[in-house]
């Protein structure tokens, strides 16, 4: 079976991708564990507790304007060019999405008639959909009209079921969609359990890997993809779930278990179960597995989950916090204010903004303000 981790990277490689290897196994483990839920659907293969889940691996992406959030969304999913094209995967990339766009709803017409208009996780609902502004779904929550959406897409993202009764009649229906989002830190908001379905990327580039991608950006100028290598992924990909409907069993290493029996005063068990997700697409698109599916926990895969873990902190403990502290340890731990404020312009993060998340951090001792001077831990 063809190494789709080593392929797909090879392929965004070709393509001029900067950063490739940092991000691109998070995508294909995503792919792997979509076609694997679809397949142990039918086949029931693995139960959880009892539990037949309909088990997606979700991921959110959250970096600075300009940054690689929808180009990695879009080398996968949008257009004939697409690394996912054509692999029997159906696929959907939007700008922007709504509680009403995501689930859909019903409603009178102008005679009465109900019209029932469907969101994309009905006419997508065994694809992979793609959002590239995830703040469209959480400012909605703050309004009051949409009080409803919380409960509504953490079903919808847990199990996949809609179940909502409207004045129009009741919308009803099972989803399999994985979703990929992406946002700004400044826009990030996911609110409590709606951060544990999704596997976060976090991304805070430092002054060298700006340079590596605008180098990379230039490199790819008339860049087109590699026909053959893509014909051969592709096929790989569409003949997997006919591959994986011959596996029988499911045996995890018990060393990924004492992993996280160490990890458990920041992982609790609930994020484990994302975590575990990752590794049975990884391994899947590894073409590691006959009629066992045996998850390995060797040091490749104990690498990628301390970093997968990694991402998640930063984000608990604030992204636009992790900008400051990043971009002061890059200037020795000490910054004129003015300047450090600058940085984050280019990170979205507007001069009024900056100045209330520095007043705070200054507040709570992540960093110190001398006269014009900003000082933090070095890391």
């Amino acid at each position: 079976i063809m190494d789709l981790v080593a392929a797909i990277r090879a392929e965004l490689v070709n393509r001029k991708t900067a950063l490739a290897d940092r991000f691109s196994h998070v995508y294909t483990s995503s792919v792997g564990f979509h076609l694997w839920n679809q397949v142990n659907q039918v086949k029931q293969i693995y139960y959880e507790q009892g539990r037949l889940r309909n088990s997606r691996l979700h991921i959110i992406m959250v970096a600075p304007p300009g940054f690689m959030k929808s180009y990695l969304i879009e080398q996968f999913l949008d257009g004939s060019h697409a690394i996912m094209h054509e692999t029997g995967i159906d696929l959907s990339f939007m700008d922007i999405v709504t509680e009403a766009g995501l689930i859909g709803t019903i409603k009178h017409g102008a005679e009465g008639n109900v019209m029932i208009e469907q969101g994309a996780a009905h006419r997508h609902m065994y694809g992979i959909i793609g959002c590239d502004e995830f703040s469209g779904i959480t400012a909605m929550m703050k309004q009051g009209h949409s009080a409803t959406l919380d409960p509504a897409l953490l079903k919808l993202l847990d199990s996949g079921s809609i179940e909502k009764s409207l004045a129009a009649g009741e919308l009803k229906y099972t989803s399999h969609f994985t979703f990929w989002a992406s946002t700004q830190p400044m826009r990030f908001e996911l609110y409590g359990g709606l951060f544990r379905r999704f596997l976060p990327i976090e991304f805070v580039p430092t002054e060298y890997e700006k340079d590596l991608i605008r180098q990379h950006r230039r490199m790819g100028r008339n860049q087109r993809p590699s026909d053959v290598n893509l014909r051969n992924l592709r096929a790989a990909v569409k003949e997997l779930p006919e591959k994986m409907g011959r596996i029988k069993d499911v045996v995890f290493d018990p060393a990924m278990d004492k992993f996280f029996d160490k990890k458990k005063s920041i992982v609790p068990h609930f994020e484990e179960i994302v975590y575990e997700r990752f590794a049975v697409g990884y391994t899947i698109m590894k073409g590691n597995f006959n009629e066992t599916l045996q998850l390995v926990f060797d040091k490749e895969m104990e690498a990628h989950m301390e970093k997968l873990i990694d991402w998640r902190l930063q984000l608990k403990r604030g992204s636009a916090s992790s900008q400051v502290m990043r971009i002061l340890n890059q200037n020795h731990g000490t910054l004129k204010e003015a300047d450090l404020k600058q940085e984050l312009l280019d990170f979205g993060m507007t001069w009024s903004d900056s100045t209330m998340l520095l007043s705070e951090m200054v507040r709570d001792r992540f960093i110190s303000r001398s006269g014009d001077i900003i000082t933090g831990m070095v890391t």
